[in-house]
This record gives C-alpha cells, structure tokens and sequence, in this order.
C-alpha cells in the first residue's frame, strides 16, 4: 500500500515537471515569434526612412526648383534615374494618349526646332494629366516653343462614366495649361480613326463617341491657341489599311503620319483643322461615310490572286509609301502590286534601249541583259520592283497579270510631237503583247494637270496641246485591242476643284487625288 502511494506522488512530481517543460517552450515560441516580428517592423520602417531619404524626398525637391523638376520628368520617361542623363533642350514637346507613329523629325527637318518626344502612351486621362502637369511646369525660360499632343475625346468620355460634366473636368488641366501660356500654340491630334472602328461602335457608343468630339472642340475653341486636328475627315484614311502600321486599328505608317503633320504645320488652308463651325457637319460626315464603307468596297474589283504591275512616270512612282496609286489600289482590290513608275520619264526614253529605263523595259519584257541592267539601273528608285515583277513575269504568258501604263506628261512637257509619242506607245504596248500574250493592258491618258492653260497651251512648234496625247492614247488602245481610261474625262476630276486632288505644282496629285485615281481603277476592273 504505502509502495503505491510513493509511486503515485512520484509520478504526480513528473507530471508537473513536465507541464512547467512545455509552458517554458511556448512561451519561448511566443517570445521568438514576437522578436521576429518587431524586428521585421523594425526593418521595414528603416527601409521605409531610407526611401524617404534617398528617392522621396529627393525627387520631391526636383519637382519644387523648376528646371530640375522636368530634368526628373525626362529621366523618368527614358526610363533611367542616372545623374549623368543629358537633357535636350526641348523647343517642341510631343505626348501622346494613343499610339502614334510621330516623331519630332518633321518640326526638326521643317521649322528648326529640337524635340523631345515622351516615349510613353499614356492612355489614363489621370496619368496623361499628371504627367503633363509636371513635364510641362518647367519655367517660363525653358517651357517648349511648341506642344504637340495626342488627345482621345471618346476615350476620356469613357474614363468619365460618360458624364459631359466629369469629362470636362477632366479636360480641365488642358485648358489651363494653354491658359497659362497664351503665346504657345498647342497641336492637338485626334486619332486617326478608320471606318472599321466607327463601325464597330453599337449606336449608344456611336452617339457618346460623336458627342465626346463635338463636346471637345466646341469647349477647346475658347482657347485661341489650342488647334485642333482630324485627319479622319477625309476618305482616303477612313478607308485605307495600306496606310497603317498593322490593319485597320493600329496608327498610321510614319511617312504618312509626318506628311500630315508637315500639313498642319504649313498648310495656309488649314486643311485637317477642326474648328465649332464645323464639327458637327464633319463628324455626321465621317460616322457617315464609315457607315457606307461596305457598300463602297463591294463596287471594287476582286483581284486576289493577280499582280498588278504600273508602269509611268512620276503620277505613279513619286510616291511609294502607303498612299501610292498602286497602294491604294492594291489594298482595295486584294491585289499584288509592282510600282515600276519612275518619274521625269517619257514614253519616248522608254523606247531608247541606252536610256536605263529602255534597259529596265527590256529587262522586264524578257531580254537577257541583267549585268547592264544591274550596272546602268540601279540607282534608280524603281529598280527593285523592275526586278521583281521581272522575275514573278519570267517563263509565263502574262495570265493573271494587268499593265497599266500612264506617260505622256514628260513628253508633253518637252515638246515630243505627239505623234512620236504615239509610236512610242505603241511600240511598248506591241513588245509587252508580244511578251505576255494573256496579260491585260490598260492604257492611261496623260494624267490631269492646271498649268500651261490647264495643258490646252502648245509647249513647242511640232507639238500638240495635252489633249492631243490624250487622244493618241486613245488611239493606240483602239488599234492594239487594249483597254483605255481619260484621266481627263473619265475620273470625275472637275477643273475647278483642281486644288482638292493636285499638289500646289499643279502636276502631281496630293494624297486625296491618287486615292481617287487608285478608286476609278478599282471600279474599272469590276
């Protein structure tokens, strides 16, 4: 009995022993627990001072002494905070809300003037505002001569739950800075619109959409010195993927894109600006003609499947970017196109095989001459799509491929009688016959012109009047069997709107007019 009680006291003893081992443990858990704790804090919060100190602070002082202020903003957006960053001495400031393919190089090459373009979108209204409030607050020593930006009306209306009064509120900070400084002109670009997107707005976001551009321009124009652009009013980039990056939603090619802007920055008939007058007519316009756009494609001639190969002088081979004829034409049609234009070039050269364009004809109808070729033609702008339609046109008979052939100006211009110029032709259209039995041939009048009396004035003694050319293309078509096209009379040009479609030459057509040649083509071959 007594043995029993000993052992039980004693393992009572054990027991307790052990519940004061366990309570020390944990509370040594706790107390580890606790320790790792307040020293992550602890840690955290000299991190947090450390930034204060050294990245904070710091830049919050550049943004409170002026010029350092925008010596951050520029470090920031070429994405390095290093000291030895050389800032530009910006005379024109670029930033955009949408991708764009502008450059600083048009106000370079054109008013003299150094750029600083942000390499960022901004696509926030918040973020646009913030960093245009801080870029832009330089002093008044060093503010940029000029502000070029990229403004979304309809994306800002968005961002605004739709609300005229947010979204005004939201345009605010554009206001005052043009406010603050009157004596700077302020571009302002809208995007570039394409009929496919228009479309693909349902009628709610079509009416916000159309109200957001109005709302814009009608409050901007309180502000003389913000100038309002849109390119979206005219067809041709509505209509035209050739002349964007990527299709239809993606921003215009480079070329393109500083063309129009040598446009606005030159054009005494200020040609894309948007002004109150007017935006409401121009933007029913533009919703408008989106909305016709399917109709006005299927009268275009299918040509998936065929090359298309132009041949003439400067009308189609000055331009060789996304708003060429053959561009055009190919991107309407579904077409491959080859522009072997060459300008300053006459039918007769053509004809002379020691002139390097009669080498590259040569070349092109099958004669074996390519180290000549090679040697006398290539420097010429045109000599890599001689050499490719040439090797597409080798060992064929021309089936699934179309000339269309445009001279005459040049032989016009110097004085050729116009019946040598009509053996000329002929003897071209008779070799590419000859060459490419199945191919089609279209044959162009010289193209329209509104100088030398609108081409009615005789330019030598043994010469004719543009007409005259004009007619003896007709009648090389007639007696060849080819096909044959008036520019003169067949393309709805109207001598009293040569200033829509020609280029201030009085020869050459702008953008709008080689997107209406391209057009007539399309609906030719329908």
């Amino acid at each position: 009995m007594v043995y029993y009680i000993i052992l039980s006291m004693k393992n009572n003893t054990e027991g307790k022993r052990k519940d004061t081992s366990e309570k020390k443990k944990r509370i040594l858990r706790i107390l580890k627990t606790t320790g790792i704790v307040v020293l992550s804090v602890l840690i955290l919060t000299a991190l947090g001072i450390l930034l204060w100190m050294k990245v904070i602070r710091v830049h919050k002082a550049r943004l409170s002494e002026g010029l350092p202020k925008a010596e951050g903003i520029m470090r920031r957006n070429k994405g390095t905070y290093l000291d030895d960053v050389v800032i530009p001495d910006a005379s024109v400031f670029i930033a955009y809300m949408y991708p764009s393919n502008a450059t600083g190089e048009v106000f370079s090459n054109n008013l003299d003037l150094d750029t600083y373009t942000a390499p960022v979108t901004y696509s926030s209204v918040r973020m646009f505002k913030e960093y245009l409030s801080e870029a832009l607050s330089m002093d008044k020593s060093s503010f940029p001569e000029r502000v070029m930006l990229g403004i979304s009306p309809y994306s800002i209306f968005r961002q605004s739950c739709s609300n005229r009064d947010l979204y005004l509120k939201n345009l605010g900070f554009l206001y005052d800075l043009a406010d603050d400084h009157p004596g700077i002109p302020f571009y302002i670009m809208l995007p570039d619109d394409s009929a496919k997107m228009w479309n693909s707005l349902d009628a709610e976001e079509l009416k916000d959409a159309r109200l957001s551009y109005i709302t814009f321009v009608r409050n901007a124009s309180e502000h003389p010195n913000l100038l309002i652009y849109y390119h979206a009013s005219e067809e041709w980039v509505l209509y035209s993927d050739c002349i964007r990056t990527d299709g239809y939603d993606s921003p215009l090619t480079r070329e393109v894109n500083d063309n129009l802007l040598i446009h606005e920055i030159s054009d005494g008939e200020l040609t894309y600006l948007l002004i109150p007058d007017l935006v409401n007519s121009v933007m029913d316009s533009v919703i408008e003609a989106s909305q016709d756009y399917e109709k006005t494609c299927e009268k275009y001639a299918d040509l998936q499947g065929n090359e298309i190969y132009f041949l003439g002088d400067s009308i189609f081979g000055n331009y060789r970017d996304g708003t060429a004829v053959s561009s055009f034409f190919g991107d309407m049609t579904g077409s491959k196109t080859y522009n072997l234009g060459q300008g300053g070039i006459s039918c007769v050269s053509l004809t002379d095989p020691s002139n390097p364009m009669g080498t590259a004809f040569d070349h092109l109808t099958g004669i074996d001459n390519n180290d000549l070729f090679n040697s006398c033609f290539s420097d010429h702008y045109s000599y890599g799509a001689f050499r490719l339609a040439s090797n597409k046109l080798s060992d064929t008979d021309g089936e699934g491929s179309i000339f269309i052939i445009e001279y005459g100006l040049n032989d016009y211009f110097s004085g050729v009688p116009a019946e040598e110029y009509k053996q000329a032709l002929t003897g071209i259209v008779s070799r590419l016959q000859a060459a490419y039995p199945k191919a089609r041939i279209l044959l162009l009048s010289p193209g329209y012109i509104d100088i030398y009396s609108h081409g009615e004035e005789v330019l030598s003694e043994n010469a004719a009047p543009l007409q005259g050319y004009r007619d003896a293309v007709s009648q090389t078509a007639s007696e060849l069997g080819c096909e044959f096209l008036s520019q003169t009379d067949d393309m709805g040009f109207m001598q009293d709107e040569t200033y829509l479609y020609l280029l201030p030459d009085g020869v050459h057509y702008n953008e709008k007019g080689r997107y209406l040649l391209a057009q007539e083509l399309a609906r030719y071959f329908k």
